[in-house]
Formats: structure tokens, C-alpha cells, sequence
């Protein structure tokens, strides 16, 4: 569903990683060309990636990866997962839903008594399911059974 949007951002990064590697070849600072690829490259990648991501296929997240790890070849330096890309953005946008009492998705995200922890949504469409409001009560997956927007 989304392979044409994903294919689109590849193609964009991939323009970029040009830039970068002629960054390599003047021997700018590791610190410039982490600079360059965060503005550049990341951005492009990023772009709408708490909508979309959910929904994007193994496949297309592999290349994305990919994308990513030429950029960390180049540099010479680890660069933040596509999952953590999405992680920070995804809190971010919920955090921004939830201190705006007239957006319509602000009822979505109510806190747990304990107040650490968002409560669950139960969805019945495959729409709602691969959108972003489910998937941001889901456990983080990276081994912890807490949430990635805990309070």
C-alpha cells in the first residue's frame, strides 16, 4: 500500500548519500557529515513516518534500513535505527495530541490509574489498526514490556 511512497523517499535519500560521500572525499568532520545526514538524508526519510511506517511492508523496511546503513558505512559512525526514528516521532506526535484537548484523537490517549502508561485502544478495522493511535499504546519492541509513551 504504501511501496510507492517508501520507493519515492528512497529515491530521494539515495540523491542525497551523492552529497554525502563528496563530504567524505574532502574530509569534512565526522561531526559535519553526522550534521549533513541528520538535515538531509534523515529528514527525507522521516518524512510522515508515524503514518506510515506501521503499515510498511518487511520488504520496504529493509530498504529503508539499507538506506541508513550505507549512511552509517560512509560516515564511519552508528546512526539511529529506522524503529528509534520512528519511536522519537511517534512520542512526539502523541505528546503533542495529548496537550491539545480539541484534537480529535485526544480522547484516544487517556493515562492508566497508575499514570505511567497509556490504556490500550481495541480496533475493528484494518484502517485503524495500521494507523498511528494503536500503535502508540503498543509495548515498544525492543524487549520491554513498557510503553514507548509512558508518561
Amino acid at each position: 500500500m504504501w511501496e510507492l511512497n517508501i520507493s519515492s523517499l528512497i529515491k530521494k535519500a539515495q540523491q542525497r548519500m551523492f552529497f554525502l560521500r563528496q563530504l567524505k572525499k574532502f574530509n569534512l568532520p565526522r561531526t559535519m557529515m553526522v550534521q549533513f545526514y541528520t538535515s538531509i538524508i534523515e529528514s527525507i526519510l522521516t518524512f510522515s513516518i508515524t503514518t506510515w511506517f506501521p503499515a510498511a511492508s518487511v520488504r520496504d523496511k529493509t530498504r529503508l534500513r539499507r538506506v541508513i546503513r550505507s549512511a552509517e558505512r560512509v560516515i564511519g559512525c552508528d546512526l539511529p535505527s529506522l524503529q528509534a526514528l520512528h519511536d522519537s516521532r511517534a512520542l512526539k506526535r502523541a505528546r503533542k495530541i495529548m496537550a491539545d484537548p480539541s484534537h480529535p484523537g485526544h480522547g484516544l490517549f487517556s493515562p492508566l490509574p497508575s499514570g505511567r502508561r497509556l490504556r490500550s485502544i481495541k480496533t475493528n478495522t484494518v484502517r485503524h489498526r495500521n494507523s498511528f493511535f494503536p500503535h502508540g499504546h503498543q509495548p515498544n519492541q525492543h524487549g520491554s514490556s513498557r510503553s514507548q509513551f509512558a508518561l
